[in-house]
């Protein structure tokens, strides 16, 4: 049991690392990075494909560092402060506090790493032309908002059986803010990253890599649907998109969207951690 904790350590801490390395060395990076205009119906057909496979391939990457690798490290380090009493208690995920396992941990690192990270990529990808056309920036917001959404229903949930169990809660709290804030972060740094390798003229190892996941994600019926969808519609609607989102009503009109969202979700957070604490 020692020996998998140190290892769960030692893994969360190098790839929480990575990660926040990532999320510095790429913040400024643009989230719509100027192109050539694509010539043509092929032309934007691909366009779209390897925006759509390179935020898919970003969600994952960062959602297996962060939430997968980052997450087993944050149970590991509020179970060592949690005291002998709650050790081998369930949480409210059904894991036992203090216990390593592989089973356990694979099944984490597929499910919510990988599966976080996806699902992250499947909403930010119609909803990133709100953001600020900057990664750091845009992972600030986008953490405020997903820690006003899924965030509360459930890890920040004040009726998160895990709460009672789990000591000092402000110590807690802390760490699940943190988490969600590095996530977004990274995971806007690699899409920004991912997509401007992905159009340029790189050699082509680094630009298959900067797509690697789309491959075994069009193996999932959901994905290859979504994938359709994204294309078609962004390949159909592109020019006219681009001329809608240069028109100063549209600008005005997201803005005052992004920030009515950004209050009512730190709103609910505030709201969230002041009943958790």
């Amino acid at each position: 049991m020692r020996t998998a904790n140190l290892v769960v350590t030692a893994l969360g801490l190098g790839a929480t690392g990575v990660a926040a390395w990532i999320a510095w060395r790429w913040r400024d990076l643009p989230t719509h990075p100027v192109r050539r205009p694509a010539v043509g119906w092929r032309g934007e057909v691909l366009d779209a494909a390897r925006t759509f496979a390179a935020t898919i391939t970003a969600g994952a990457a960062a959602g297996l560092l962060v939430l997968g690798f980052g997450g087993r490290l944050v149970m590991r380090a509020l179970a060592a402060t949690s005291g002998d009493g709650v050790q081998g208690r369930l949480t409210e995920a059904d894991e036992r506090i203090g216990a390593i396992t592989t089973d356990g941990t694979i099944g984490f690192l597929t499910f919510v790493g990988l599966g976080g990270g996806v699902i992250t990529a499947f909403v930010y990808l119609p909803l990133r032309t709100l953001l600020p056309d900057h990664a750091g920036r845009a992972g600030l917001i986008a953490a405020v908002i997903a820690t006003g959404t899924l965030g509360v229903a459930d890890p920040l949930s004040p009726d998160n059986v895990d709460f009672a169990l789990l000591s000092p809660l402000p110590l807690a709290v802390l760490l699940l803010i943190l988490t969600a804030l590095l996530f977004t972060t990274t995971f806007t740094a690699l899409a920004a990253k991912f997509e401007q390798v992905s159009s340029s003229s790189a050699p082509l190892p680094r630009r298959l890599a900067s797509m690697a996941m789309l491959p075994p994600a069009l193996l999932v019926p959901p994905i290859t649907g979504s994938f359709a969808i994204y294309v078609g519609v962004r390949s159909a609607f592109q020019r006219t998109a681009i001329g809608l989102a240069d028109r100063r009503f549209f600008q005005i009109i997201a803005r005052t969207a992004l920030i009515l969202a950004l209050v009512v979700t730190a709103a609910r957070s505030t709201r969230a951690v002041v009943r958790i604490l």
